[in-house]
Order: structure tokens, then C-alpha cells, then sequence
């Protein structure tokens, strides 16, 4: 089968991965019955694109009247300078005032201690912080604006404001109202009604919707390729294969990248840049001239930047290119103090290369990164600690609502049944009473415990709640007594956990990733477990367990053979760094927190699948092979 080893047979394959590629993502940008327009988060990202393009790069400015509220309590916390310093104290021995009559430039912050709860009314100074600062932290685009890098949402800006066909408004689409349609988003029309929210909606026209789609159909299809790519040049041309039809194949990695959102940017540029990186340290090890080390670096530094500035989790990357370079740097100090007999210049050469390479893509990536996100300019240590801990902070408040809300609903979903049950004739009175008497009492505690426990909220939902699902299993089997068809939720997930245990948050991406976890077959997101449905299917999991492997044992046949630490090593230490600090990320069952580790999960299993294979060719070619006959030995005379 020499022909498989033929070039153009290659670029064959990888023209047909990519035209596969683009005809799965392409597909989902028409709206049909399982990818419906108008959804929440589609919607919301469309505005806030428009808004921040043309915010940056058209010079608009905004009629801001409100800021997030989420906005000034950390911005006090974390010391940014946006404030007059009046303020007055509302609580306790302070001066009472009622949160909605607050209006711009007075703004309300919440103050937390260890042993109470007070706000403050602030007033913002708008000679230093002018309208066209602050309105990055509109209200109106609220966790979709300051919160979120904004390289995607230029993009997407961009791309609808070329090739719309009417031009959109710069302002968004933004209303604190409720859609009529919500319950037929189909219908094509979303329109405002009279019922107020406390988030906004977006209402930006269908047509908009649709072509923000297809900038991040382009980024998923580039993604691939990137991996294709990665695999082909550093590994093998079937590890690059293998991995980009992995991702090809994977229906998950296809539909979310294919949204309107901020993952797919993100993904692509990380997966671009540790190309870039994988390329920059090939360069250092063949002792290029400095040009092409200063030029690598810069690329380097360029594209992790646009990965950082489309979303935070992308800062993994710049965390990996840290400890890949530190890495090359140990090493290359230590070679270099070995051969004593050199010059040192010849000596050190390959660290100061190394240094000044990992050096100009850090650098270059968070000076882009700051001058993208204006919302970060002017104090970027404070600001940007201010959007990470609103954003940790955010999700830790809905992790908590998700937890409460599995207890509370199971709750009323039983209160409900006893009101159906009883005025059935026949139906046992005092079991049936003693059945609304533990609904009472757990309904009862929970509430007092909710609001007058001292712990704090996370955890009252790591320490308490378990026990609380208990007493509801145990009601519930009473109910299932007296009625037979009453079906209740079995399942209990504490988000809390999730959200604060990184075990558990690794165990949930296992579930989703790795093998199909028979609780919840429809939510695996790996490829070879959603294409054959085989109850327990661990072949993603496995094939990439046997990739890790593979990579420890050729990475170390690497180090000892040319004193290197290049593919392997780096390959299995970018896994690591990144799995690791995507978990940390996940706080929900949401499969965009999984995504952004499938591309170098793709080239893990791709090694391991060419590995094992490798391995088991090279079993059977042996076993098949004659044995070979030993030389007669001459017999010596007695």
C-alpha cells in the first residue's frame, strides 16, 4: 500500500477532511427544526457584536443611562479609578434609600463581611471615566459585554455589517421586556412585549442572526484544518488525519462551534497558536537565525492573543506557551552549562533564543490583548481581576440557583400530587397527611436554614444539601405508596460541587468525553461513542488513555535518543495544562466548556489509535517471521 505514502495522496485526504468539514459546519447556519433562530444566547451575542464593532472600530459612542449592576461593587473591590469616593452608607445606622430610584452617575455597590450585608450609593467620576469608557459596561449588554472578550465579537460585527443587506443599527438591539414569541420562536419575528425582565432580550433582526453564524462556521472549519495540520508536520500524516476526522465526525464540536458565540474564536486561535508554538520551538531547535526565532515569536504572540481576546478560558493557552518555554529554558541552561569547552555565547545561544522566543509571545499577546478590550485598558491588573471575579461570582450564584431549584421543584412537584391525590375516594387520609407533614417540615427547615445558616451559601450547598435530597427520596418513596404513578426526579446533581471540587468537575468531563455514562446516554459529547451505540462505549477514553501513554513512552525514547523535549512531551504537557484548566472552568453540564479541550483530545486518541496500531502490526509481523536457525556448532573431539 505504498500509495498511501504518496504526497498527493495526502493533500488528497486533507482536501476531502476539509470539504467534509465545511459542508457539516455550513449546514448549520440555515435555521431549520433542530437549529432553530432566535435563541437567547444566539440573539444576545448578535447585538452585542454589532454594538462592539461598531464601538471600537467606527468610533460610536454609545447613549448609555445605565450600567451593569454587576459592574461597580467589583470595580470597589478591586480599587479601579471610577469613582468621585462620595458615597453613602445604606443599612444599619446609615441612610436609607431605595436601590431603583439610583440613576446615573450614582451607582450601588454591595458590600459583604464576615458578619453582614450593607450597600453603598457611589457616584462615578466622568472626567476620568468618561462616556466612552463606561460604555463598555452598558446594562444593556450586560455578562455578553464587559465580561466577555471582544476579538469574536469584532469579527461577527464585521461580517454583519459587510454583508447585511440593510445595515444594522450600532446601537443593538437590547429590551428589558419579554419576547411575545417565546413559545414559537419559529414564528421568525422577535419582538418586544410589555412584560418586564431583569436581563435584557435582543431583537436583532433574523437576517443578522444568520450571518453571525457563518464567521464561526469558517473559525470551526479552520480549527480542523489547524489540527490536521499540527498532526501531519510534527507527529504523522495519519495522526493529522486521524484527529481532523475525529473533530470532523464530532456532531458536538460541530454544533456549538457552529453558534453564534465566542467558542469558536477562541478554540481556533488556541488551536492555531500551539501550531505556532509547536513551530517557534522547531525553529529554536534547528539553531535558526534570529529573524526566523523573533518572526516565530511574534506569530506566536499575535495569534495567542486573538485567542485570549475571544474568551477568557483561552488564557490556558498563554499559561501552556509559559510552561512549555520555561521548560526549553531549564533545559537549555542545562546543555549549555555541560559544554564547558564552548564559547559562551555558542553555549547559551540556544537559551537566549528560547527566552527571547517566549518572551515576545507573552508580551505581544497581552499588550493585544489589552488594546482590544478597551473595558481592561487604563488599569489592566484591576480590571481584568474585577471581570474575573463578577464572572466567578456569577457563576457561582447559578450554581447555587440550579442546586436550590432541584430541591424546590421536587418539593412542589410533590405538594402538587398531594393536592391531585387527595380527593381521589379511597385514598389513605393519615398516610396521606403524614406525607404532607415531612413536606412541611423539610419545606420548612430548608427555609429557615437557607436564610439564617452561618455558613455562607456555598457552603450550606456543599455541607447541607445532600442531606435535604435524602429526606425528599425518602418522602417521595411514601408518596409512590399511595400513588403508584407518581413519577419523581431521581436524579440530584450538586452544581455547588461541581462548581467549587475540581474531582468532581473532572469526573462530570469524563462522563462526557470519555465513555458513555449510562445515566445519561444522550449527553455524551466524545465522537466514537455518539457514532456506535454500544451501552458503556469507552472507546474515546480508551484510545486516548493509550495515547497518554504512548506520549510518556516516546517522549522519554525522545529525550534519551536526541536530548530533546519536543512532540511528545509537548503534546502530553499541553493536554495537561489544558484539560486542567478547563475543568476548572466548568460549573454547568453545558458541552461549550468541554469543546475547547478537544483539539489536542483529538490528536491524544489520534496517537493512540496509529500507536496501538503500530504495536500490534509489529506483534503479528514478528509472530509471522520464520525462526531463525542458529549456526551448527563444531563437536569437539573426546
Amino acid at each position: 500500500m505504498k500509495f498511501l505514502q504518496n504526497k498527493y495522496v495526502h493533500i488528497g485526504l486533507f482536501a476531502v477532511i476539509i470539504i467534509i468539514a465545511s459542508i457539516r459546519s455550513f449546514q448549520r447556519i440555515p435555521f431549520s427544526d433542530t437549529n432553530k433562530p432566535n435563541g437567547y444566547d444566539e440573539q444576545m451575542w448578535t447585538s452585542a457584536s454589532i454594538s462592539s464593532y461598531h464601538m471600537y472600530f467606527k468610533n460610536y459612542v454609545r447613549p448609555t443611562k445605565e450600567l451593569d449592576n454587576w459592574f461597580p461593587t467589583y470595580a470597589w473591590q478591586k480599587g479601579v479609578h471610577a469613582f468621585t469616593g462620595d458615597s453613602l452608607v445604606y443599612g444599619a445606622m446609615g441612610i436609607q434609600y431605595k436601590p431603583d430610584t439610583i440613576h446615573f452617575p450614582w451607582d450601588q455597590v454591595t458590600i459583604n463581611t464576615k458578619k453582614s450585608q450593607y450597600m453603598l450609593a457611589v457616584q462615578y467620576d466622568t472626567a476620568i471615566f468618561p462616556r466612552k469608557e463606561f460604555q463598555w459596561f452598558d446594562r444593556a449588554m450586560w455578562t455578553f459585554g464587559w465580561k466577555a472578550p471582544n476579538f469574536g465579537k469584532y469579527i461577527m460585527g464585521w461580517w454583519v455589517q459587510t454583508f447585511a443587506k440593510t445595515k444594522p443599527d450600532p446601537k443593538g438591539y437590547f429590551e428589558f421586556v419579554v419576547p411575545t414569541n417565546l413559545s414559537n420562536p419559529d414564528s421568525g419575528k422577535y419582538e418586544p412585549s410589555t412584560s418586564p425582565s431583569p436581563a435584557p432580550y435582543s431583537y436583532a433582526p433574523i437576517e443578522y442572526e444568520r450571518l453571525a453564524r457563518q464567521p464561526n462556521a469558517i473559525m470551526t472549519i479552520f480549527t480542523i484544518a489547524a489540527v490536521f495540520l499540527t498532526g501531519w508536520l510534527f507527529f504523522n500524516f495519519w495522526v493529522g488525519f486521524l484527529a481532523g476526522t475525529w473533530l470532523t465526525l464530532n456532531k458536538t464540536f460541530i454544533v456549538i462551534n457552529c453558534m453564534v458565540g465566542l467558542d469558536s474564536f477562541a478554540v481556533c486561535f488556541s488551536a492555531i497558536a500551539f501550531l505556532m508554538m509547536m513551530w517557534t520551538i522547531k525553529s529554536i531547535l534547528k539553531n535558526d537565525k534570529w529573524w526566523k526565532i523573533i518572526l516565530w515569536g511574534v506569530g506566536s504572540g499575535i495569534v495567542s492573543a486573538f485567542a485570549l481576546s475571544s474568551k477568557l478560558n483561552a488564557g490556558m493557552v498563554i499559561l501552556t506557551e509559559a510552561a512549555i518555554f520555561a521548560i526549553l529554558c531549564l533545559i537549555a541552561l542545562f546543555k549549555g552549562w555541560k559544554l564547558k569547552n564552548l564559547k559562551p555565547v555558542e553555549r547559551f545561544t540556544p537559551l537566549l533564543k528560547t527566552i527571547v522566543a517566549g518572551a515576545l509571545t507573552g508580551i505581544i499577546a497581552l499588550f493585544i490583548f489589552i488594546r482590544l478590550n478597551p473595558q481592561v485598558q487604563g488599569q489592566p491588573k484591576q480590571k481584568i481581576a474585577a471581570m474575573r471575579a463578577s464572572i466567578d461570582d456569577y457563576f457561582d450564584r447559578r450554581a447555587r440557583i440550579f442546586t436550590s431549584n432541584q430541591i424546590t421543584d421536587r418539593l412542589k412537584a410533590v405538594n402538587a400530587e398531594i393536592m391531585t391525590i387527595s380527593k381521589q375516594p379511597g385514598i389513605d387520609q393519615q398516610a396521606l397527611m403524614n406525607v404532607y407533614n415531612q413536606l412541611n417540615q423539610i419545606g420548612k427547615n430548608y427555609n429557615d436554614e437557607v436564610r439564617n445558616n452561618s455558613l455562607s451559601e456555598d457552603q450550606f450547598h456543599l455541607k447541607r444539601s445532600d442531606k435535604y435530597v435524602r429526606d425528599v427520596t425518602k418522602m417521595e418513596k411514601d408518596l409512590i405508596k399511595l400513588s403508584p404513578n407518581f413519577q419523581p426526579k431521581t436524579v440530584f446533581v450538586n452544581w455547588v460541587d461541581v462548581k467549587h471540587n475540581w474531582p468532581s468537575a473532572f469526573s462530570l468531563v469524563l462522563k462526557r468525553i470519555a465513555w458513555v455514562d449510562p445515566e445519561a446516554p444522550d449527553r455524551f459529547y466524545g465522537t466514537f461513542g455518539s457514532l456506535i451505540k454500544v451501552k458503556y462505549n469507552f472507546l474515546d477514553g480508551l484510545m486516548a488513555v493509550l495515547g497518554l501513554i504512548f506520549c510518556m513512552v516516546l517522549a522519554w525514547k525522545q529525550w534519551k535518543e536526541k536530548k530533546q523535549f519536543y512532540t511528545y512531551g509537548i503534546l502530553l504537557v499541553s493536554f495537561i495544562f489544558i484539560v486542567y484548566g478547563n475543568v476548572d472552568f466548568v460549573w454547568q453540564d453545558w458541552p461549550r466548556y468541554m469543546t475547547p479541550i478537544f483539539p489536542l483530545y483529538s490528536l491524544v486518541i489520534a496517537l493512540g489509535i496509529l500507536e496501538t496500531a503500530r504495536f500490534i502490526k509489529a506483534k503479528v509481523d514478528a509472530r509471522k517471521k520464520p525462526p531463525q536457525k542458529s549456526a551448527p556448532t563444531a563437536k569437539t573431539k573426546k
